[in-house]
């Protein structure tokens, strides 16, 4: 945050960082109090990021993606059943739920049981932008912005050795 000077949504971030210590003596009596404190530090501050698009009354023009890397630690989290964790090739070290908000274009509360690879973010912000890649570069993935928006319309055959849960 001291890295020259911010934008207006940086700069509201910047004011609200706590001390992570002090977060975490939060949970002094929580079992897990350091996986707590940081959920709950993340959780505050993706709020005053969603609380800041909409006081710049941008918060209809942005698609936001809250997306994990991948599966939880061995023995630190749920995979859900899944076989694998974090640093595994199974579907409990790959697969991660994705959470989609965009006010007024994608409906909210929807699920879908359907798959998309990190390699389709770009293809979708840039079909949320309204910006066309050049013909001459190719990139893998395809944008999830049909499905969000329509589900159920595209996603037919797709090969893939991947697979993530998205949610709108």
């Amino acid at each position: 945050c001291d890295n020259g000077p911010p934008d207006r949504l940086q700069l509201r971030y910047c004011r609200y960082l706590d001390d992570p210590k002090k977060v975490r003596d939060n949970f002094a009596s929580v079992e897990h109090k350091e996986y707590s404190s940081i959920v709950s530090h993340m959780d505050k501050q993706i709020g005053l990021m969603l609380d800041n698009l909409k006081q710049l009354g941008v918060e209809k023009d942005t698609l936001v993606a809250f997306i994990s890397d991948n599966g939880p630690e061995l023995f630190r989290g749920t995979t859900g059943g899944l076989r694998g964790s974090k640093r595994d090739v199974y579907e409990g070290g790959i697969r991660v739920p994705a959470i989609f908000q965009w006010p007024g274009t994608i409906p909210a509360g929807m699920q879908l049981n359907t798959f998309g690879l990190s390699t389709d973010l770009l293809p979708t912000f840039l079909e949320a932008a309204q910006v066309e890649l050049p013909p001459t570069l190719r990139i893998d993935g395809v944008s999830l912005l049909p499905e969000l928006l329509h589900p159920q319309s595209f996603m037919g055959d797709r090969t893939t050795t991947k697979s993530n849960c998205i949610t709108a």
